[in-house]
């Protein structure tokens, strides 16, 4: 409290102080001129005689005070207005005709946008509102001319996470008109599975018949065998696909074999493979004895999507191989599916459990 005072004695004292001085300048002059004595009767005589002194010992200070009051009240709105501008997020700079930067708050600054300037000046040359990208970024620029100062003041927007919503958004759009597309197929799968499976049991049914009737003939029963075999196949695949199809109901848990869960699974995977020069370690007697609480196709399409990720990671790499193993402890057992293809990097480490996130290409 005791410095502003001061402050506002001083800045009043001397404005006071000069509006005694200029007018005893004078009166010394007019002394001089009228070639009188300095004494203090002539002075009061002269200042008496000439009013304007009077005036102006009177009217300086205070024209002084007045203009010091209002640039005062003009750096305080200044400062204020730029105070406001500084905190905005969006990066703001105004630039005269000369191209030369009058003001940029402190968001402009930060966004190393001052070194592109010129970019962003061609970029929104004889445009109100234009986008602009830049070092990873893009913005969405407005531009309004201000006459009192004829000046340009451009404001961006950085809309670069808005951009990537909207390429995630259509992303699924498109993965749940492919899960629509899916399980439709599903359903006519599970309608041609059963239509398959009447002739198989036929087939089947009349390979037992022909094994009886001739059982003493080795030559036909050896013929007959492979056909039993590849019967037996086809319905393995087509129970599978039935129970991968059916309709899932989310909350029913139930215990599961999960050697019946890998049997089914890889009944479906193996037709993948396939002719494919891709490895697969995998005993189907580790996983004997293990029972598991869980959602009968829930968990099936979770171990099928992990085989198939791992089929695309190896695909084109030379020696590819995929390993299926499972580790028991006292409390739980561990599911783990590795193939040789090239490891997650950390970038993406952190993102693989978000939903929709995937780095393969359109149709995988």
């Amino acid at each position: 409290m005791k410095k502003k005072f001061s402050k506002i004695f001083s800045q009043l004292l001397i404005p006071v102080f000069i509006g005694q001085v200029i007018p005893l300048f004078f009166l010394l002059l007019d002394l001089h001129e009228l070639e009188l004595e300095l004494t203090l009767g002539n002075l009061i005589e002269i200042f008496k005689s000439q009013n304007i002194y009077i005036f102006s010992a009177i009217a300086f200070p205070c024209f002084t005070i007045t203009l010091q009051w209002t640039l005062s009240r003009i750096r305080s709105q200044r400062s204020f207005y730029h105070g406001i501008l500084n905190h905005l997020p969006e990066p703001v700079v105004v630039v005269n005709p000369s191209q030369k930067v009058i003001f940029s708050n402190k968001s402009f600054e930060a966004a190393g946008l001052d070194a592109k300037l010129a970019e962003l000046l061609s970029a929104g040359q004889g445009r109100d509102i234009f986008e602009w990208s830049q070092s990873e970024k893009n913005y969405i620029c407005s531009r309004t001319h201000l006459s009192h100062l004829d000046a340009d003041a451009y404001i961006l927007e950085d809309i670069t996470e808005l951009i990537k919503n909207d390429v995630l958004i259509r992303q699924q759009e498109m993965r749940l008109i492919r899960s629509e597309q899916l399980a439709s197929i599903g359903e006519l799968s599970a309608g041609l599975a059963h239509e398959i499976n009447n002739p198989l049991a036929v087939i089947a049914g009349n390979v037992e018949i022909l094994k009886m009737e001739y059982e003493e003939n080795l030559p036909l029963k050896k013929r007959l065998i492979p056909i039993e075999q590849m019967v037996n196949r086809m319905s393995d695949i087509i129970i599978s696909m039935k129970n991968l199809s059916r309709q899932n109901q989310p909350g029913k848990l139930e215990e599961l074999s999960l050697q019946t869960i890998m049997h089914e699974v890889m009944n479906i995977f193996s037709i993948k493979v396939k002719n494919m020069p891709v490895k697969v370690l995998y005993q189907e007697s580790d996983f004997q004895g293990l029972n598991v609480l869980a959602n009968h196709v829930m968990l099936s399409q979770v171990v099928l999507n992990l085989l198939t990720n791992a089929f695309d990671a190896i695909e084109g790499t030379p020696e590819a191989w995929i390993k299926i193993e499972v580790n028991q402890s006292a409390e739980c057992f561990t599911l783990s599916v590795s193939n040789s293809g090239p490891k997650i990097s950390n970038d993406l480490a952190h993102k693989i459990f978000q939903p929709f996130f995937t780095t393969k290409s359109p149709g995988k």
